[in-house]
């Protein structure tokens, strides 16, 4: 023990430091109004927006609970630079009148959709209150300039409208008249604040019912819209979901979710309609979406008998209980959890508190099971340690789909900075250790996966900073490499992290993205010397940089030691030639 003392004193100061939580500069709230949704943006400058209106009563300003969960998200002075009125249901319009008398409301913009055929008191309540109001009043119907594709820019956030019709296109074929020709034709508005963006989507519909007998999954109406005219400035990708419709089965499509590609949704739900819907659900999932990143507003509640059960109990949903906070820091970090922790209903799906990327057990078990082993297996003894740091940009240059970890959300990788791959403990022959047995934490497993509570929290998040796709690389590297060292995952994933942090130089990388260096001035700028000293291999692809590797010493008790010259199988796997390029990244919008 005392031989690491050294070591690991000098990891926790670093972690210390990396696990500083700056303030949120933009905060979302989903607010729990039972069924319905009502959210509020609050913006670094002190101003709001606000995306739908929540349920109302029968009177323009009767207290509710959508109401009273207003005020308590809204400072009495808050100043509303916007407000977004999705489509004209009386789940999301119901506090439009009391907003709109109560605050200083600068634009409102809504869709202009006429539901006089079948009016709601709801409707007419926002109808006269939008007639009265002295805020700018935006209606689809009425102003033309308002395009698809224009954009609100509030400080260092921008607003921007991808869908909306004051009327759903007649070649969508939806009935006339019908509650789906109301919802068809909302709003859908994507935020973006330093590189995360969240997508408000309404009721959105996209594609037709499933049945007893036939299951639907092509895309129609607003998602077939949104897909038709995805890309640039209208790319609906997004970092966070606002499920389409509180996740009913009508919206939601498979390829609607494989091309937003989130990273956490969130449904806005209450005990009434059974939302969300379990086969929308299983859709998010087959997209590769984990159930510990799919958040509720009507947590703990009785599930339905066509409801997804997650997160769910066998007690009555309370409304204002499960508030949903999205927060976004000005340097790129994001997390997503719920407002309150207090709700100790014994919930199915697990979630560590603000950090929705940690996978259940259960989950991480159903991983572990489609991971395939390699045939042959490589035990005994190893020499040193190597990393493996990708460049995030040609990595998914070479997809022709878009994984999760070539989305916006790594755009710092995709800029200016290397993304850890894997540790991996080497022999001097090249070849390095995979799917061992050995390790005392898999005591007599086979199949050694990763149990994260054995991960403390200043680890998984220096993880977070460092490794897109991380949520399925700790348990994959950590099975495959991991379990070939004396390592606990704890101390094997520390070890990484200190490796990686010697293997950058992101000042380099921003400088040189986009064009062609000598393979020697890319060795030394990532060397021990600042020389081309073999101690860095370059791995290529087409003369495009792929990835970077370093070398470093194993200690006596097999932990990480200082780097080190490449052994000679090491430096004859670097194929790149002469001069390699490091291209910029091809999926950020």
């Amino acid at each position: 023990m005392k031989r690491r003392a050294a070591y690991i004193f000098t990891v926790c100061l670093c972690l210390t430091v990396l696990s500083f939580r700056a303030v949120a500069d933009v905060e979302i709230k989903v607010l729990d109004i039972g069924a319905g949704l009502a959210t509020i943006i609050k913006l670094p400058n002190n101003e709001y927006v606000i995306f739908d209106a929540g349920r109302s009563g029968n009177f323009p300003n009767q207290t509710t609970p959508t109401i009273q969960s207003f005020q308590r998200a809204l400072p009495p002075n808050a100043q509303i630079a916007i407000l977004f009125i999705s489509h004209t249901d009386g789940d999301h319009i119901g506090a439009v009148p009391w907003l709109l008398e109560n605050f200083d409301i600068r634009e409102v913009v809504h869709t202009g959709y006429d539901r006089s055929y079948h009016p709601t008191q709801a409707w007419n309540n926002m109808q006269l209150a939008l007639s009265r109001t002295e805020a700018t009043v935006s209606s689809l119907a009425e102003k033309p300039s308002l395009q698809h594709g224009h954009q609100w820019k509030l400080g260092n956030a921008t607003f921007t409208l991808l869908s909306g019709f004051s009327a759903p296109p007649d070649s969508w074929h939806i009935h006339t008249n019908s509650s789906e020709h109301r919802n068809a034709g909302s709003l859908v508005v994507r935020m973006d604040y330093s590189g995360n963006s969240v997508l408000f989507t309404g009721d959105a519909v996209g594609k037709k019912a499933s049945s007893r007998t036939k299951e639907y999954d092509t895309p129609i109406a607003d998602e077939k819209y949104l897909l038709d005219h995805h890309s640039g400035q209208r790319s609906i990708r997004a970092d966070v979901l606002i499920a389409a419709h509180h996740g009913a089965d009508n919206s939601n499509s498979s390829a609607f979710i494989k091309a937003v590609l989130p990273r956490a949704v969130i449904f806005s739900a209450g005990n009434l309609y059974d939302h969300p819907r379990a086969v929308t659900v299983k859709r998010f999932i087959n997209a590769g979406i984990t159930p510990s990143a799919m958040l509720r507003t009507d947590r703990c509640g009785i599930a339905g008998p066509l409801e997804w059960d997650g997160w769910m109990a066998d007690n009555p949903d309370s409304v204002g209980d499960d508030d949903i906070s999205i927060k976004l820091t000005k340097d790129g970090q994001l997390f997503v959890d719920y407002v309150y922790d207090d709700n100790n209903c014994d919930v199915q799906v697990a979630i560590m508190p603000e950090r929705w990327w940690s996978w259940s057990h259960e989950n991480l078990s159903k991983l572990s099971k489609s991971i395939p082993f390699e045939e042959t297996l490589v035990e005994g003894n190893w020499d040193y340690w190597l990393i493996d740091m990708s460049w995030m940009p040609a990595f998914c240059g070479s997809k022709n789909y878009t994984p999760s970890e070539c989305r916006p959300l790594a755009s710092k990788w995709s800029t200016s900075d290397l993304a850890i791959h894997g540790l991996w403990p080497n022999r001097n022959d090249g070849r390095h250790l995979v799917n061992c047995t050995t390790n005392p934490y898999c005591g007599s497993a086979n199949a050694c996966s990763l149990k994260l509570d054995d991960l403390n929290i200043d680890t998984h998040q220096a993880l977070i900073d460092r490794m897109p796709g991380h949520a399925f690389l700790t348990d994959h590297e950590w099975k495959k490499h991991g379990t070939c060292s004396d390592l606990n995952p704890n101390d094997y994933y520390i070890a990484t992290v200190v490796a990686s942090d010697q293997l950058r130089n992101p000042s380099f990388l921003s400088n040189t993205v986009g064009n062609t260096r000598s393979s020697k001035e890319i060795r030394a700028a990532f060397s021990i010397s600042q020389e081309d000293d073999g101690s860095v291999v370059l791995r290529c692809k087409n003369s495009e940089l792929t990835s970077v590797r370093a070398c470093f010493e194993k200690t006596p008790s097999g932990d990480l030691g200082k780097r080190m010259k490449c052994p000679k199988a090491a430096l004859e796997q670097d194929n790149c030639g002469i001069n390699t390029k490091i291209v910029k990244g091809r999926y950020i919008h």
